[in-house]
């Protein structure tokens, strides 16, 4: 265990915010968890790509443990064990270049694996969730280590039982996932099969996650150049009506159909309403992708959540659709 006082943190997150912890603990070990006073106000942070640090935090918990075991190897199935400080495309790596399929449509996707199930995150028709055995995390109310299978995970769009009812209970410390080693791959999805076919590339694993990586290196903005946490807002999910209302109006509407309803790309709501490129204060809408905010000068998680405010009221104006934000506030 690593332990440093009035650490600054503005490395430690992908909007580049400068936030100060009073103390930082790194984990090496996820056993060292049993001797964290947890009466402080923590917070777990592993690449910091997906949160906004907008309080000052007592104590700020970073697991490293970043070991990847094979666990299982049978007729058509691979399960493999990931610890929680894995970063999360080093995974996706593994896997490919293992040619053990599932998990290439989430190439490039910044964060750890620690963090994946709880946000279920997802690109390309495909969520973590699909490729979850189960997850392991330590119960902080309990002092124990619990094992949780994917059912129990509670997974739904973006968000996870570690999202809800075991929010700041529980610390994920590894994941195990379940792939194949026969190619299944998942195409129709953010014109991934355009590209490899414009491309005249092979479908084999290796182009689908190069594939990947350069459709997103070209559609989003370079996060050394402009500090930012991907995509701020989740997409809109409506009922039916809402989309027949929206498309009598906007015979250009994109939409999904999903499980839990319909999907809406929110980047198409917010440049819709005029606001790709918009700037306010010191951060801005990035003019390349309008999902996407961007600490433009030094700016603050005030003037970032200033700008959240004004595309959330703007959107629900001309849509009446209230967009929530995928971005964790801390």
């Amino acid at each position: 265990m690593k332990i440093e006082h009035n650490k600054n943190l503005k490395n430690f997150n992908t909007f580049q915010i400068a936030a100060f912890c009073k103390k930082y603990v790194e984990i090496q070990d996820t056993k060292e968890l049993l001797e964290i006073n947890y009466d402080d106000n923590f917070f777990v942070i592993g690449e910091g790509s997906n949160v906004l640090l907008n309080s000052q935090l007592d104590t700020v918990l970073h697991i490293t443990a970043s070991k990847i075991t094979i666990l299982e190897k049978k007729s058509d199935i691979v399960v493999i064990r990931a610890e929680a400080g894995v970063i999360w495309d080093n995974f996706v790596k593994f896997c490919v270049e293992n040619k053990f399929y599932g998990a290439e449509n989430l190439s490039f996707i910044p964060g750890t694996v620690g963090a994946a199930p709880v946000q279920n995150i997802g690109a390309y028709g495909v969520e973590v969730q699909d490729i979850i055995r189960d997850v392991e995390f330590f119960d902080i109310k309990e002092q124990k280590f619990r094992i949780l299978s994917a059912k129990e995970c509670k997974f739904n769009y973006r968000s996870s039982i570690f999202k809800n009812e075991l929010k700041s209970n529980a610390i994920v410390t590894a994941v195990t996932f379940k792939l194949s080693l026969k190619p299944n791959f998942k195409l129709n999805y953010g014109g991934l099969s355009k590209f490899i076919t414009e491309k005249k590339l092979d479908i084999d694993i290796q182009n689908v996650r190069n594939s990947v990586i350069q459709i997103r290196k070209e559609k989003l903005p370079d996060v050394k150049k402009y500090p930012n946490a991907g995509s701020f807002f989740k997409n809109a999910i409506v009922n039916e009506q809402k989309i027949c209302e929206l498309s009598a109006k906007y015979n250009d509407l994109p939409y999904f159909k999903a499980s839990y309803g319909f999907k809406i790309p929110t980047a198409w709501l917010i440049e819709k309403a005029g606001l790709k490129g918009f700037a306010t204060g010191k951060a801005a809408v990035s003019s390349k992708h309008s999902l996407i905010l961007i600490n433009e000068n030094n700016a603050t998680a005030s003037d970032i959540l200033q700008l959240a405010e004004i595309i959330e009221n703007k959107v629900f104006e001309k849509f009446g659709i209230k967009i929530q934000k995928e971005v964790v506030i801390i």
